[in-house]
């Protein structure tokens, strides 16, 4: 079995700027479609599920965090992120979920902070026994060449945070449908996971999906007007950046790439994100690029993923 549908979510807290690119493999050719709201997410990966043209999985990509800092998970005892998914909300974790509102309230059990401004990064690290913020970074997070560091996990407050994301990706979306899904790569290979699960989820990052098909992010911006990028030879160009170029076709290209260079209000929200990495994901290439780090328990459960071609 191979992937059939392929998509890519630029998550928000807020419905309104959620927005996705979907592909549909038709035959032997890929058929992109105009970018387009996330909608009823109860719904999102049935909807998507029945898009599907040939036979095959579903392969969705999301920009919140899907996986654990490792001296976190270490600290906490975890082993497999997997069954920490299951875990997390009832019992012992009841609080996971729930936001800690002053410093006195963070534990292992209860991670994520600030609820409100205040807090400092500081007091998270001491309650957690963490001894530095890059120790809450996986790897895949920390800075390279060509991008800053990510902010980490748990922090919840500020127009960088990833952990209210998080909070609600993973309630929304993998929980609920966990015996369904495969995480990539967490439960195997792509190719494997194609032919084991209905749906394969796995995390993207759309800085580093911007500079695999040539598009510089210095001196633009995705949230006001081009003129004159030329977003359609990029993107075509893009798709010939992986190992095997693979046919394709636009629906609506020159539409798409009016909106996207237009000030148009598709361009106000997260449009190229979701565009680029559904991209990046569709490429017959595509492959997970994995950061090395020590395995827990003799399973990789806290490392993270960026899709890349």
């Amino acid at each position: 079995m191979s992937v059939a549908v392929v998509a890519h979510c630029d998550w928000s807290m807020e419905q309104k700027k959620r927005w996705m690119a979907v592909a549909i493999k038709r035959g032997g050719q890929w058929h992109f479609q105009s970018p387009e709201l996330v909608g009823d997410t109860s719904r999102l990966l049935d909807r998507l599920q029945h898009r599907a043209v040939n036979p095959g999985a579903l392969l969705i990509g999301f920009d919140f965090p899907i996986g654990l800092p490792e001296a976190y998970a270490r600290a906490a005892g975890v082993g497999s992120f997997r069954e920490a998914l299951i875990s997390f909300g009832s019992g012992f974790w009841s609080d996971w979920y729930n936001v800690a509102d002053h410093r006195d309230h963070i534990s292992l059990q209860r991670p994520f902070y600030p609820a409100r401004p205040g807090g400092t990064a500081r007091h998270l690290l001491d309650a957690l026994g963490i001894s530095d913020a890059s120790s809450l970074l996986r790897i895949c997070e920390r800075a390279t060449a060509d991008r800053q560091a990510a902010c980490m996990l748990f922090w919840t407050l500020g127009g960088n945070q990833v952990g209210k994301g998080a909070i609600s990706g993973w309630r929304e979306i993998i929980v609920p449908r966990l015996n369904e899904i495969g995480l990539w790569p967490f439960d195997g290979n792509l190719a494997e996971l194609a032919g084991s699960k209905p749906i394969i989820i796995t995390e993207t990052y759309p800085g580093d999906v911007y500079r695999q098909i040539g598009m510089p992010r210095n001196g633009w911006s995705k949230r006001r007007r081009q003129t004159g990028y030329g977003w359609d030879r990029v993107y075509c160009l893009g798709l010939q950046r992986g190992r095997t170029s693979i046919p394709v076709c636009f629906s609506r290209l020159s539409t798409m790439a009016s909106a996207l260079t237009k000030q148009a209000r598709i361009v106000s929200m997260p449009s190229s994100d979701c565009w680029a990495c559904s991209m990046s994901l569709t490429a017959s290439g595509v492959k997970a690029f994995r950061q090395s780090m020590p395995s827990i328990n003799g399973r990789a459960g806290s490392w993270g993923t960026i899709v890349m071609m």
